[in-house]
């Protein structure tokens, strides 16, 4: 960007179109052109957003000391292209701390929506913003990710029991693929093998796949299309996906701060609420970050949403899905370059969940339906050291 040139230029051409303005005169008083953006590789992200933010600070108050010039002078077209290239070069500091910010934000565990610029929001599974680029615009990208631990305690490997006894940990193990608690022997263990899979489909939709490999079995994670923003703010997303609700639910288990998932998923959802449906994310034009969701399931959850249908002893009710609908909220007030800040909220409701309990005496049957709700909140703090040393 070399304004330098360019502005001397069109200073001249409108004084020379101006009658009553010396155009020498004009020179003399116009501020010295805006110096193109400068990126030092090694300044640190912290330093590097404490000049920015200097250097927009000293061109706002350059751009109110033109704007209080003499009507005379202010007036003119060389002192509004001057005002011009001041507020396009603070639009472009700006922009450059927005992606400071975002870059800060984006090191957040499991971070992001493909619409979330703020990369508050577990990772977008593209890489790219949620878009697919030119270098995979026609073959999908490939990942394998391996998800290994290394286990030992001291009772003998029994303290996974311990965990596995807790209250609805039994009922809903069959719905974690792999990740519950007490799925680990003491030694190394192979959880799962991630392979995923994401390309785009035409100009408008992109595609994602996530294969987790475990044992002698393959199940299909996620299995999703998503559209590319069309319409600014709104995106649709339609097939097996992990719901948006709290903030752990869309992570996979390699994204997870700690070996097991966090219990209120565990014993609620068995692991993760994932099921296959519609949701409807919408970013609104709004001074903070607001992220709303809405999301149609079939309702297979075996913690709140089960569908044991009438081919039981107990001869269910047979429903049609959608049976499962939630919506959250994310709000991230901006808190500095150096920090992010989330608050969530979710809801859900079930319209149907059947319940079969086979004993010694007669099996026990329950339908109706389920209603749940949380809240949720997350701060990072970057450091804007290497390696993240000091986060």
């Amino acid at each position: 960007m070399t304004a330098t040139s360019l502005f001397l230029f069109t200073a001249i051409a409108f004084a020379a179109l101006s009658p009553g303005l010396d155009a020498r005169a004009l020179q003399e008083q116009a501020p010295p052109p805006v110096a193109p953006l400068a990126t030092p590789r090694s300044e640190p992200r912290s330093d590097r957003v404490a000049r920015l933010e200097g250097e927009r600070r000293e061109l706002l108050a350059e751009v109110a000391a033109l704007r209080s010039q003499p009507v005379g002078q202010a007036g003119t077209a060389a002192f509004e292209a001057r005002i011009a290239e001041l507020e396009r070069r603070i639009r472009e500091l700006e922009s450059e701390l927005a992606k400071l910010r975002a870059d800060a934000l984006r090191s957040l565990p499991g971070t992001q929506t493909p619409a979330d610029p703020t990369g508050l929001q577990p990772a977008d599974p593209f890489g790219q913003g949620g878009q697919v680029t030119a270098g995979n615009a026609f073959n999908p990208s490939i990942s394998v990710i391996p998800d290994g631990v290394y286990y030992n305690d001291d009772r003998g490997g029994g303290a996974t029991d311990i965990i596995g006894g807790a209250a609805g940990f039994d009922t809903h193990a069959a719905e974690t693929g792999g990740h519950g608690h007490g799925s680990v022997e003491r030694g190394f263990n192979l959880r799962e093998l991630e392979v995923s899979f994401s390309g785009s489909v035409d100009p408008y939709f992109d595609a994602w796949a996530v294969l987790a490999v475990s044992g002698a079995e393959i199940e299909a994670e996620e299995a999703f299309v998503q559209t590319r923003q069309f319409i600014p703010g709104l995106q649709v997303k339609f097939g097996k996906f992990f719901s948006g609700i709290g903030y752990m639910n869309r992570q996979h288990p390699h994204q997870w701060d700690f070996v097991d998932q966090a219990l209120p998923y565990e014993l609620l959802f068995g692991g993760a609420l994932n099921e296959v449906g519609v949701q409807v994310n919408w970013l609104p034009s709004l001074p903070i970050y607001t992220l709303m969701g809405f999301e149609a399931l079939q309702g297979e959850n075996e913690g709140v949403a089960q569908h044991l249908g009438p081919d039981t002893a107990a001869s269910f009710a047979d429903r049609a899905g959608p049976r499962l609908f939630t919506g959250f909220v994310k709000v991230s007030p901006d808190v500095g370059y150096s920090g992010a800040l989330q608050f969530g909220a979710s809801l859900g409701h079930s319209r149907l969940h059947q319940e079969q309990h086979d004993g010694d005496a007669e099996p026990e049957a329950l339908e109706g339906t389920t209603t749940f709700f949380g809240l949720d909140a997350v701060y990072r703090y970057d450091s804007g050291k290497q390696w993240g040393a000091g986060d």
